[in-house]
C-alpha cells in the first residue's frame, strides 16, 4: 500500500473557513491551509458583517458531525441503527488507563466531561427525565434526594462535579431567544427557572454539600445550541453555538445578531441580563462565514455563573475537543468550488484557544483540514501540536475514498502544517482512532479492518510503521498496559457483512507487526459504548472492562445487562458476569467504585460486585 509524506509548510495565503483545496482522491490530499482570525474593530464592523451574512443566506455550510450525546461518526451504522464511534488519548501503550475522577472514561487525564452519570466520594449523580437524582452508593444504593429541573427536562442533559459543586447542562433547540421563565413543574413554592425546551442553553449550579437536601444556587441561559463542556484546573469551559433569526436584516441591532445571557437566582429573581459576548470578543475572518456565532464561556464553579471571561469566533460549531492547556472546535462544511476544485468537496475548520490560564481564555489560531472527521476522537493535542485523522470522501460506496493524519502547529496565531500521513485505507473510512503520546493508531474499514500504526515522534515527517488485517473493524480502543489495546467493534464476514458484536485485544509491543491476541463474541447485541466512549470503563487495578449490552428478544422484549470482560496477563479475554437491569430500562451507563459496579439506567441503578457482577441491590429513581 502506497504511503506519501510530505513535510512542506502549509500556505497562509487561504484563509480558513473558506479555504480552496485540491481534488479529494487518494494521494492527492492538500496541505492544511492555515489562518488567523482578528476581533471586530468595533460594533458597527460586526453588524454590518452580520447584516451581510443574514441577507444572503449561506449556501456552502452543513452541520457535518455531531457531538457527545449523539453519534460521533459520520459513516454508516453497523447494528441497530447505531453509528461507531471514536476514541481516547492518552499517554503511551505500556500504562492502563481507568476512568476519570468522577467514573467518567475521559479522552484526556486531567480534563472530565459532562455526562448523564456520575460518581464521587460515595454517592451517584443521575439525570432522569426531569430531575437529578442524589443516591448513596454501595452494595445497596438509596435515592437520597431528587431535584427537579423545570418542564424541559433531562433529556440530553449532562453534569460536571466540582468539590460539593454539580454544574447541570441542559441543551434547548439552538435558537435564539431563552430568556423566558416559568414555574418549575414540582419545585419550592415561588423557584422560577428560565423556560425550558425551547431555546437557549440552561445551566444549574447546584450545592451538594448536604446530598439528602440539594440546593440550587442559580441558574444561567445561554442563546444557542450546546455543544459541550470541559472541566480543568478547577475551570469549565462551555461551548455554545447561535444563529440569529431576524425579519428583517437591515433593522437588525447587535443585541438581535450576537447571543444573550440570562441569570437568575435560586428563587428566580433577575441577576443580570445582557450580552453574552461583547463586540470585540468576537473573531473573524475577511472573507463571508455566514451570521453563526461560536461561544466559548468560562466559568468558575467555586464563586457562581457569571463568565470569568468569554471569547467568540463568527462561524457555525460541531464538535469540541480538550487537552490540559487547549479547547479546539471544530466544523465540517462544504468547501466552495475553486479554479482548482471543480466539484466542492469537504473541509474541516479548527479554531485553537489557549486555556492555561484559569481566568482567560484566549483565541490561539485556526486552520482548514481537507475531509471529515469521525467525532472528536480523531484529534489529539500532544507536545505543542495537533494531530487531526480525517477521511477524504469519495462516492456513495465510499469508492475513492482515503484517509490521512495531519500534524499542525501554531504559529503566529495560526495553524500551520508541519507534515502528514496519507493513503489510509483506500476506498474505506476511518472508524476509530487512538493516540499515545507520539504513536497512532487508526482503523478503516469496508470489508476489513485494517489496523494501522503510525509514529508521529517527528512532527515533520510522521511515518506508516505497520499494519494488520482482520474480519470486522474496532469502534473503540482502549489502553490496558503492556502495549496493549482493548477494541470494542463488530465481528464481519470476508465481503463487510456484519455478524455481532466483540470484543478483541491487540499487541502493540512490535509496531511494525501489531497482532490480535485473542477475540470474544458478544451475538447480536448493541452498546452504546460504540457510539459514546463515556458509556465503556475499565478499571486497571482488576483487569477489567465493562460495557453495557442491550438485546432485542425477539418479541419478548429487549434484555439489558453490563458485562464485564478479564483482560488477562497472558493476553486472554474471559467474561466474568453480566449485571441484569430491570426491564424495560436499558443499561446507559457503567460505573464503579473501589468494590461495586453500578449499572445506570433512566429508570434507576443497580449494583453488583466489581469481582464477578454479581447483583447486590437496586434503587429506582423517584418519579414524584
Amino acid at each position: 500500500m502506497p504511503i506519501r509524506r510530505t513535510s512542506a509548510l502549509a500556505t497562509v495565503t487561504a484563509l480558513v473557513l473558506v479555504a480552496g483545496a485540491a481534488t479529494l482522491l487518494p494521494g492527492g490530499a492538500p496541505e492544511a491551509a492555515a489562518g488567523a482570525l482578528r476581533p471586530y474593530d468595533d460594533c458597527a464592523e460586526l453588524l454590518e458583517r452580520y447584516r451581510e451574512a443574514l441577507e444572503v443566506p449561506a449556501r456552502s455550510s452543513s452541520r457535518g458531525v455531531q457531538e457527545e450525546s449523539a453519534s460521533d461518526s459520520p459513516v454508516a451504522a453497523p447494528l441497530g441503527g447505531s453509528a461507531p464511534a471514536p476514541l481516547a488519548t492518552t499517554g503511551a501503550t505500556s500504562d492502563a488507563t481507568g476512568s476519570g475522577p468522577t467514573g467518567t472514561n475521559v479522552q484526556e487525564r486531567g480534563v472530565d466531561e459532562p455526562d448523564s452519570a456520575k460518581t464521587v466520594g460515595g454517592l451517584l449523580y443521575a439525570l432522569s427525565d426531569t430531575r437529578l437524582q442524589v443516591l448513596r452508593s454501595g452494595a445497596q444504593p438509596t435515592v437520597l434526594s431528587t431535584l427537579p429541573l423545570g418542564g424541559g427536562g433531562a433529556y440530553g442533559g449532562e453534569l460536571l462535579v466540582q468539590g460539593d459543586r454539580l454544574l447541570v447542562l441542559l441543551p434547548g433547540d439552538g435558537g435564539g431567544g431563552g430568556g423566558g421563565t416559568e414555574p418549575m413543574d414540582g419545585g419550592p413554592a415561588g423557584m422560577v427557572l428560565p423556560r425550558p425546551g425551547g431555546s437557549g442553553t440552561r445551566l444549574l449550579l447546584v450545592d451538594v454539600a448536604e446530598p439528602s437536601s440539594p440546593r440550587l444556587l442559580e441558574s444561567l441561559t445561554l442563546d444557542g445550541g450546546y455543544l459541550s463542556a470541559r472541566l480543568s484546573g478547577g475551570v469549565v469551559r462551555l461551548v455554545t453555538s447561535s444563529t440569529p433569526t431576524v425579519a428583517d436584516p437591515e433593522d437588525a441591532t447587535v443585541e438581535d445578531v450576537l447571543p444573550s445571557a440570562v441569570r437568575r437566582g435560586p428563587q428566580g429573581q433577575l441577576v443580570s441580563d445582557g450580552p453574552a459576548v461583547d463586540c470585540e470578543q468576537v473573531h473573524h475572518t475577511d472573507a463571508a462565514v455566514g451570521a453563526s456565532t461560536l461561544l466559548v464561556t468560562t466559568l468558575d464553579l467555586g464563586r457562581d455563573l457569571a463568565p470569568v471571561d468569554r471569547t467568540a469566533v463568527t462561524t457555525a460549531g460541531d464538535l469540541v475537543y480538550a487537552s490540559p492547556d487547549r479547547l479546539y472546535v471544530a466544523t465540517t462544511q462544504q468547501a466552495r468550488r475553486t479554479p482548482e476544485r471543480a466539484a466542492p468537496g469537504v473541509t474541516t475548520e479548527v479554531h485553537a484557544f489557549d486555556t492555561t490560564s484559569p481566568i482567560r481564555t484566549r483565541y490561539a489560531g485556526s486552520a482548514s483540514v481537507d475531509g471529515t472527521v469521525l467525532g472528536r476522537w480523531a484529534f489529539s493535542s500532544y507536545a505543542g501540536h495537533l494531530r487531526v485523522a480525517t477521511t477524504h470522501p469519495g462516492d456513495a460506496t465510499t469508492r475513492g475514498s482515503s484517509s490521512s493524519v495531519v500534524v499542525l502547529e501554531e504559529r503566529r496565531d495560526s495553524l500551520v502544517e508541519t507534515g502528514r500521513v496519507d493513503d489510509l485505507g483506500p476506498d474505506e473510512r476511518i472508524y476509530a482512532v487512538r493516540y499515545f503520546g507520539d504513536l497512532a493508531t487508526v482503523v478503516t474499514f469496508r470489508q476489513t479492518d485494517p489496523l494501522y500504526v503510525l509514529d508521529l515522534g517527528d512532527p515533520s515527517d510522521p511515518k506508516l510503521l505497520g499494519e494488520l488485517k482482520v474480519p470486522g473493524f474496532s469502534t473503540y480502543l482502549h489502553p490496558v498496559g503492556d502495549d496493549r489495546l482493548l477494541a470494542v467493534g463488530h465481528d464481519a464476514t470476508g465481503t463487510g457483512r456484519v455478524t455481532g458484536l466483540q470484543v478483541s485485544l491487540f499487541d502493540l509491543s512490535d509496531r511494525s507487526t501489531p497482532v490480535q491476541l485473542d477475540r470474544l463474541s458478544l451475538g447480536r447485541r448493541t452498546t452504546p459504548a460504540s457510539q459514546d466512549s463515556r458509556a465503556f470503563g475499565y478499571d486497571p487495578t482488576r483487569r477489567l472492562a465493562l460495557l453495557p449490552l442491550s438485546e432485542d428478544g425477539s418479541g419478548t422484549g429487549t434484555t439489558s445487562s453490563a458485562v464485564g470482560i478479564r483482560v488477562s496477563e497472558s493476553g486472554t479475554l474471559e467474561e466474568v458476569g453480566r449485571l441484569d437491569t430491570p426491564s424495560p430500562a436499558q443499561a446507559e451507563r457503567v460505573l464503579f467504585d473501589s468494590e461495586h459496579v453500578y449499572a445506570v439506567s433512566r429508570s434507576g441503578v443497580t449494583a453488583g460486585t466489581a469481582a464477578d457482577l454479581a447483583r447486590t441491590g437496586s434503587a429506582a429513581f423517584r418519579r414524584g
